[in-house]
């Protein structure tokens, strides 16, 4: 079976095409001659080992094909089948032919809307080369997480995954990454995914290496400990090896500062998973290809043209930038300046913030309480058992989408919360900072209360307040209680022996 459409990946032994002529030897010139071939181009990267069988060393788009030993037939397609595998965890190449679902359930066919209605019906969508096509096989049109599900025949079932195993047993060839520049912001508060090149402190120290031991020795030269492909790889741009909870940070070539935080702007991000309000510049898609201007029909004619549907003034100030004008439920994407590509969605992060004191429509990633404790699944009853079993009440999609993100089902004025894995502590509050406080260029719909206006962007050491009841984002200065006592250094035990 193969994996692609091409399937230049394909080692099988059929060796008929599909019209059942012999296939000839790909080492020989009789009874057809032909061009010298590469054996690069074959997957045993040999001609002698390809033997006749079926082989497609010039990427014809058909899949497989051979030379046949019938003089008065040059050549002819194979009749290769799909594999029913994966090339990626979110299978969105998958072509198989698996129609039932991890319980049994028959899939609806794409280009139906019955029993369940939907809006899965753009051919761009599929791998296929229509949605009538795509049948009522498994398929991943929104790039699920988990990989191909499909709608349900069962009325009461709208939609569930299918198991699709990764193609690992077919010894495929590893696919070249694609080549996204990294971005020079970061997505999270601990900002560990950085893999920017910025290489200078907050006060502008110069960064040591990180596979240098001079001037400063170190341990942090474990590759596993970084983003990069390896140490050598992150240079001496800022990087969070070790976790710290203010975020990147590095060593200096200063003899005399040992090491200090970066200063890493936040990355654009989006508030809801629509992003039908995002108004940032981000202007690429999820593989890197630029986008193609809304006001323009070319390389692809489209009827988005409806500037009501945009958040800008004019689809001119919308430019080339990813937006979502007709509520795509995979977010924010764009049409591409490739002509053989039509549209692809865009990498663009949840804001890890939230937009109110309640925070009930926060959609972040974040899935630790202030107390450090790991949250649990919203879609599970242990170790605790919950009331809130359905999406109502969540903003995400499904129970699935919800994972065990911290949320506020309940309206808790405190802010989102979870329950948590551990046994003895049923629930515990998540530190989420409001969004004033990132440089996003979203902006968040009135609220009530009214959020106070924070004068700086960013909080860092240099603000004197904190954005939370606890408080355990505080870097500030203040070095006083509240009765005017001088405060003991954290690193000290005198007067008082304390374990912090």
């Amino acid at each position: 079976c193969k994996v692609t459409e091409i399937g230049k990946e394909y080692k099988g032994h059929i060796s008929q095409t599909n019209a059942f002529k012999t296939c000839q030897r790909w080492d020989s010139q009789t009874p057809n001659t032909h061009p010298s071939y590469n054996p690069n181009d074959f997957p045993e990267d040999t001609i002698s080992e390809a033997a006749n069988y079926c082989r497609n060393p010039n990427g014809q788009p058909q899949g497989p094909w051979c030379h046949t030993t019938d003089p008065s037939i040059k050549w002819q397609y194979c009749n290769v089948g799909f594999c029913e595998c994966k090339t990626s965890s979110l299978g969105e190449q998958y072509r198989g032919q698996k129609t039932t679902t991890i319980t049994g359930k028959t899939c609806q066919r794409w280009d139906q809307q019955y029993p369940h209605k939907h809006d899965r019906y753009n051919p761009a969508m599929f791998p296929d080369n229509s949605v009538a096509e795509a049948g009522n096989f498994c398929r991943n049109p929104d790039n699920s997480p988990r990989g191909p599900w499909c709608f349900t025949t069962d009325p009461s079932k709208e939609w569930e995954w299918c198991s699709v195993p990764v193609c690992e047993m077919y010894d495929l060839p590893t696919p070249p990454p694609p080549i996204i520049a990294p971005r020079d912001c970061k997505t999270s508060d601990m900002g560990t995914e950085y893999r920017g090149r910025k290489s200078w402190t907050k006060t502008g120290k110069q960064c040591q290496r990180w596979d240098s031991q001079t001037p400063h020795a170190h341990e942090n030269y474990d590759a596993n400990m970084f983003p990069d492909v390896s140490v050598a790889d992150a240079g001496n741009f800022c990087r969070n090896p070790d976790l710290s909870h203010t975020g990147p940070w590095c060593y200096t070539i200063d003899p005399n500062t040992e090491w200090e935080y970066c200063d890493i702007d936040w990355c654009e991000c989006k508030h809801s998973k629509l992003g039908s309000k995002y108004v940032g510049t981000i202007h690429s898609t999820v593989k890197g290809v630029p986008c193609q201007r809304w006001d323009s029909q070319s390389p692809h004619q489209h009827d988005r043209i409806d500037a009501s549907k945009f958040p800008d003034a004019t689809l001119g100030d919308a430019a080339n930038y990813c937006r979502n004008p007709d509520g795509e439920p995979g977010g924010l994407w764009c049409y591409t300046s490739d002509p053989g590509q039509r549209w692809d969605y865009c990498d663009i992060p949840h804001c890890p913030c939230k937009q109110d004191y309640t925070g009930n429509k926060y959609e972040g990633t974040k899935q630790v309480t202030q107390l450090g404790f790991t949250c649990q699944r919203w879609d599970q009853q242990t170790p605790h058992s919950h009331p809130y079993r359905i999406p109502t009440y969540f903003p995400d999609r499904t129970m699935d989408d919800a994972s065990n993100y911290c949320r506020n089902p309940n309206n808790d004025p405190v802010g989102p919360w979870c329950y948590t894995t551990n046994p003895a502590k049923e629930k515990d509050y998540c530190m989420i900072p409001f969004c004033s406080l990132f440089s996003t260029t979203e902006t968040p719909p009135s609220t009530t209360p009214t959020i106070p206006q924070v004068t700086t962007p960013k909080y860092g050491p240099q603000e004197e307040c904190k954005y939370s009841h606890m408080g355990k984002e505080y870097m500030g200065s203040f070095s006083k209680t509240s009765s005017g006592l001088n405060c003991q250094r954290w690193d000290s035990q005198f007067p008082h022996n304390h374990n912090n």
